[in-house]
């Protein structure tokens, strides 16, 4: 009895592996792991912190993130449940003297968690108004 529970345990197993290898699903995927963005919007010329409206679409357009740099005295901000190889949008706005902002970002392809850190730099609305003034 006991040799034949181990012999259907092992050809459940092999069932199991052939199964997750035939539809090529990555290790990322299956075991759903996720990433972070991590950083801080700063002034481009100073570097000084910034407070503003940090949002995050997918690929699709769907805002997945929505909050702010967490005080205008570290301009710190963190997305969480980035999936690997995928693309997103960061948009920075809702800031009186800054311009808006918005770029394109892919996550890497890993297997295991991790924190990407991306800083991002925005300029005075004066500056982008009148470039070289």
């Amino acid at each position: 009895m006991e040799y034949k529970m181990k012999k259907i345990t092992i050809i459940a197993l092999v069932a199991l592996m052939g199964l997750m290898s035939s539809y090529k699903v990555s290790e990322a995927q299956f075991f759903g792991v996720v990433l972070s963005l991590t950083g801080y919007v700063v002034d481009s010329d100073t570097k000084e912190p910034i407070a503003m409206r940090v949002e995050a679409f997918d690929n699709k357009g769907n805002r997945i993130y929505y909050g702010r740099t967490k005080s205008e005295n570290d301009g710190y901000y963190f997305i969480t449940g980035l999936k690997p190889g995928a693309k997103y949008t960061v948009k920075l706005s809702d800031n009186e003297r800054y311009a808006d902002k918005e770029e394109k970002i892919s996550m890497p392809e890993v297997k295991e968690y991790e924190e990407i850190k991306r800083d991002f730099l925005v300029e005075d609305k004066v500056e982008t108004a009148h470039p070289g003034k």
